[in-house]
C-alpha cells in the first residue's frame, strides 16, 4: 500500500502534468478525465525515497486509477479513481491508503459485502474472492436489493419529476465517473425507447441534470467549491437558486426554470486564506477561465 506520507507526491506531481488543462494553475482540476497522467514517472530510480514510489506502490496506484478488472480476462467491472485530489484530507488517507491498510473504509466496504451479505460467512476474506464467480455472484444475490442503477427514468419524467444529481470529482468513497455513467445511461435509454407518456422524446436535460464538482470530496468537503446548498442551506444563500441546490430544485419544479448552472463557494485549492466561487456547470459542460481576472472569482468563468 502506498503510504500516506506518499500521497503529497502524487498530487504534486498530478497537477503538474494536469492543472492547466482547465487553463487555469489553481490546484483544481475542472475535468479529470482529461488527464492522462502516468504514475510510472514516480517510480524510484534506486531504493525507495521520499521523493518517489517502489515499483509495486506504482503499480497499485495505476489499478486505483484504472478501477478494477476481472484479472484473467480484463474486463472492467467499475470504474476507477480520478486523478487530482490524492493528499486531500480526509481523501484517499482515509478511504483508500491509510497508514494502517485494513482500517481503510472501502476495505471495510468490501470486505463486510461479500463476508456478511453475500457469503453470509463470518470466516470470509478479500483473499479467497473469485473473480470469475464471486462478483457475477454478488452482482446476482445483492444486486436486486442494493442497485439503483436502472436507466428507465421515464415514470418520473412523465410525472413531471425534476432530477438535479451532484457528484465530487475528489470523492474517494464513491468514484465520481459513476455518476457520469449512470447519466450517459438514462439519456441513451430514454432516447432509444421513447415514451408514449411523453412525446417527442426530448433530452435528458429537460429533466435531469447533472453537476461535477472538482475537487469535492464524498457529498461536500474536500477542495474546492464544495458548498452550495448541498450540506443544508445557509443563511447567506438559502433562497438564491444560483447558490443553492434545493432553491434551484424548487425553482425548476414550480417555475419550470432549469438550472444553467450553480456557484459553488469555499477557499482556493492553492491558497485556502482565500475565499472561491466558481460556476459548477451542468455535465457535459465545464467551467472555463476566460482569460483574465482573479481565478477565484466565478464571475471571470463560464460554462
Amino acid at each position: 500500500a502506498t503510504p500516506p506520507a506518499k500521497l503529497p507526491i502524487i498530487q504534486r506531481a498530478v497537477m503538474a502534468g494536469c492543472d492547466r488543462l482547465d487553463g487555469v494553475a489553481d490546484g483544481l482540476i475542472e475535468d479529470p478525465r482529461a488527464c492522462t497522467f502516468d504514475p510510472a514517472v514516480l517510480v524510484c530510480k534506486g531504493a525507495d525515497a521520499a521523493d518517489c514510489l517502489p515499483k509495486a506502490q506504482v503499480d497499485a496506484l495505476q489499478q486505483i486509477y484504472e478501477g478494477p478488472r476481472n484479472p484473467r480476462t480484463q474486463e472492467r467491472l467499475f470504474v476507477g479513481q480520478p486523478p487530482g485530489t490524492e493528499a486531500v484530507p480526509g481523501s484517499w488517507g482515509t478511504w483508500i491508503t491509510p497508514a494502517n491498510p485494513a482500517s481503510a473504509i472501502q476495505f471495510a466496504f468490501g470486505n463486510s459485502y461479500y463476508g456478511a451479505a453475500v457469503f453470509e460467512n463470518p470466516n470470509w476474506n478479500f483473499r479467497m474472492l473469485d473473480f470469475d464467480r464471486d462478483v457475477q455472484m454478488g452482482d446476482a444475490k445483492g444486486g436486486p436489493v442494493l442497485n439503483a442503477t436502472s436507466p428507465d427514468l421515464g415514470s418520473f419524467r412523465a410525472s413531471g419529476g425534476k432530477l438535479i444529481q451532484y457528484h465530487g470529482w475528489g470523492d474517494a468513497a464513491i468514484p465520481a465517473p459513476s455518476s457520469i455513467e449512470y447519466y450517459e445511461s438514462v439519456r441513451a435509454f430514454l432516447s432509444t425507447y421513447p415514451d408514449a407518456r411523453t412525446p417527442g422524446a426530448p433530452p435528458a436535460e429537460e429533466f435531469y441534470r447533472l453537476f461535477m464538482v472538482p475537487g469535492m470530496g464524498h457529498c461536500g468537503g474536500g477542495a474546492g467549491p464544495n458548498s452550495f446548498g448541498n450540506g443544508g442551506s445557509a443563511a447567506a444563500t438559502r433562497g438564491n437558486p444560483e447558490r443553492d441546490i434545493f432553491t434551484a430544485l424548487e425553482r425548476w419544479v414550480e417555475q419550470g426554470v432549469a438550472p444553467a448552472r450553480l456557484i459553488g463557494t469555499g477557499r482556493a485549492a492553492d491558497d485556502p486564506s482565500k475565499p472561491l466561487t466558481r460556476p459548477l456547470c451542468p455535465y457535459p459542460q465545464s467551467a472555463q477561465y476566460r482569460g483574465s481576472g482573479d481565478v477565484n472569482d466565478a464571475a471571470n468563468f463560464a460554462c
